[in-house]
C-alpha cells in the first residue's frame, strides 16, 4: 500500500539583496529592524567586520548584498538566532513572511550539494526564481569562531 506523506507548509522570510530574490527559514528570525535603530561599529574591512548590540550583547552582522561600504545605514537588518547565538544580516529590502506548501520548494539533491554552495533550495514567485539560503551553512565559519 502506497501512502503519501503530507509535509506542513514552510515559513520563509523573503528579502532581496543586490537585486537577488532570496529567502531563509523564518524559524531563525528574532527581529526585523533597521541599521539606524542600533549602534553599528566597523571592526574590519571584511563582511564580518560589523557588530550590532542586541539584548545587551555584541552580535556579528553580515551584509548579505555586498561587503560593507557606503550606504549601510537605514537599511533593513534581520536578527537571527543560530545555535543559541545571535547574528544579523543587512539586506536591501524585506519582502515579508510567506508560507509555501512543501511541494512548492525545489530542494537541492545530494549530487547538487557543494560545501561552498549556500543555497538550500528554490521556489517560483511573481518576480522569478527565489533562492533559499542555507543560513546555518552560511554562518558556520563565523559561529565556529564565536564559540
Amino acid at each position: 500500500m502506497n501512502k503519501t506523506i503530507a509535509f506542513p507548509p514552510v515559513s520563509l522570510l523573503r528579502f532581496c539583496a543586490r537585486q537577488s530574490e532570496l529567502a531563509l527559514d523564518a524559524r531563525y528570525v528574532r527581529l526585523i529592524t533597521t541599521t539606524a535603530s542600533t549602534h553599528i561599529l566597523r571592526e574590519k574591512e571584511d563582511a564580518r567586520g560589523l557588530i550590532a548590540w542586541y539584548k545587551e550583547k555584541a552580535i556579528p552582522v553580515v551584509d548579505i548584498g555586498q561587503l560593507v561600504g557606503d550606504g549601510t545605514y537605514l537599511r533593513p537588518m534581520v536578527i537571527l538566532e543560530l545555535q543559541r547565538l545571535y547574528v544579523a544580516i543587512i539586506v536591501d529590502e524585506v519582502r515579508g513572511l510567506i508560507e509555501l506548501p512543501a511541494h512548492a520548494i525545489e530542494v537541492q539533491t545530494e549530487t547538487d550539494i557543494d560545501p561552498r554552495n549556500l543555497i538550500h533550495g528554490t521556489f517560483n514567485a511573481e518576480q522569478g526564481r527565489v533562492l533559499i539560503l542555507d543560513i546555518e551553512r552560511f554562518f558556520t565559519p563565523l559561529l565556529y569562531e564565536l564559540r
